[in-house]
């Protein structure tokens, strides 16, 4: 079973744009988060806050949709032993 947690990332403001044209978006944002996490862990060795069984579910999962698409036909998960 692949479960999900409430989102871990918060952006701290919504996409915006100026009179100028320069614009902002909050996925940036919020990506510019996840990568400071990582470095953090990286640098401090400590565990990253998304467990590695959680990061193998989800590309299972976008591996089935990629095949889907492709094959146009539904794809199935088997269910991983814990």
């Amino acid at each position: 079973m692949i479960t999900t947690a409430e989102p871990q990332y918060r952006s701290p403001a919504p996409a915006s744009m100026t009179a100028a044209g320069s614009s902002s978006c909050a996925s940036s944002s919020r990506n510019v988060l996840q990568l400071r996490h990582l470095c953090a862990c990286l640098a401090h060795g400590t565990p990253h806050r998304i467990a590695p069984e959680d990061s193998i579910g989800n590309m299972r999962v976008l591996d089935a949709v990629r095949a889907s698409m492709r094959s146009g036909e539904p794809q199935h998960l088997k269910e991983r032993d814990s």
